[in-house]
């Protein structure tokens, strides 16, 4: 089971329909493996729609469907438009019992398996009243589908009157990325998205901001070490801008000596407002986000700061501080001293 991990520091991942879909089939042991990684890490959300639930289901109706029949792969997309025109009769096969009840039984078997494997939340985004309109505007103001477009707004809007401040699709969709990646200024022109502010990501290009090295996750060729560094890397990212305001810095190594955490403020913010009283997010993401505890005697090389603290810009020194490890924290030292941790000011 994920440790918890508090609402600040969890992305919210939105799974469309061929996600879900490739992983209830094992289709892609990267994605596989990926998608558990990241509901294991505690630092990821996975959502879904009652829209999405409901594709998901006809997609996987079709496919036990052409199962029972033998209906080669290659072949499957070519006749599902004459097997739905016959009203799922295929030579001579009709979708009767006890086909109908063996399929249906097993689709709600693998709703619980998306649950149960990926803590994926399924009764959050429901379809109501206010993803009508915005659906449609979607359809008409750029070149997304209809589904596409249900599949946005339901993600974006759960329920009436809410939105999500900051969210992830994921999808193996290359039209539906492109399509969204290309119109996102016109998508915020529509009413009820004009607050918008959703990544997409595909999973045939999953990029590493770190290196900026691309992987397709429908490829097998990665090993897990590979997946799991660049999955970390997209993670922190994503992190850092959700919680931009109270984002501080990243730790750096200095020697061997563990007795101390040396940290470099982003040199995006103006000054250091605090002797303390941070949260730090490992670079491994192996626990979840380590509080500092208040007055750490921060020290700017081997001085002791007051807060606000302004570095000199003129004396050519970088921005870096360190701080004795504090006693509640000993046991998490080597995580601790990795360089890569992410470190904020502590909202709460």
């Amino acid at each position: 089971m994920a440790s918890y991990v508090d609402s600040n520091f969890r992305i919210d991942i939105y799974l469309d329909t061929n996600i879900l879909v490739d992983y209830i089939e094992g289709n892609y042991p990267a994605l596989t493996f990926s998608l558990d990684y990241l509901a294991q890490t505690g630092y990821v959300m996975f959502r879904t729609s009652q829209y999405v639930l409901y594709e998901f289901g006809e997609v996987r109706k079709y496919n036990l469907y052409c199962n029972s029949l033998n209906i080669p792969f290659e072949h499957k997309r070519k006749l599902k438009p004459q097997i739905k025109r016959d009203n799922w009769k295929y030579n001579g096969n009709e979708y009767v019992e006890p086909l109908r009840i063996k399929i249906e039984t097993q689709v709600l078997e693998e709703l619980d398996v998306l649950k149960d494997n990926l803590g994926l939340e399924t009764s959050i985004h429901v379809l109501h009243k206010e993803l009508y309109n915005p659906s449609l505007l979607c359809v008409l103001r750029t070149p997304i589908s209809k589904e596409d477009g249900l599949v946005l707004t339901s993600s974006v809007l759960p329920n009436e009157g809410e939105l999500l401040s900051f969210n992830v699709i994921l999808s193996g969709d290359d039209a539906y990325g492109n399509a969204y990646n290309n119109n996102v200024q016109i998508i915020r022109g529509i009413n009820g998205l004009s607050n918008i502010n959703t990544l997409f990501i595909k999973i045939t290009e999953l990029k590493d901001p770190n290196s900026s090295r691309v992987i397709n996750l429908r490829e097998q060729k990665y090993n897990e070490d590979v997946i799991r560094n660049i999955l970390n890397n997209i993670l922190h990212k994503l992190i850092i801008k959700k919680n931009s305001s109270t984002f501080v810095g990243k730790t750096y190594k200095l020697g061997t000596a563990k007795k101390c955490i040396f940290f470099e403020r982003d040199i995006s913010s103006s000054s250091l407002e605090s002797d303390g009283n941070f949260m730090i997010v490992p670079k491994d993401l192996s626990v979840p986000p380590l509080y500092t505890g208040n007055k750490l005697g921060i020290q700017y090389f081997g001085t002791p700061i007051t807060v606000p603290h302004f570095p000199d810009k003129d004396n050519g020194k970088e921005i870096k501080y360190s701080f004795l490890v504090p006693d509640s924290l000993k046991a998490h030292v080597d995580i601790l001293s990795q360089a890569g941790n992410l470190v904020f000011y502590n909202s709460d």
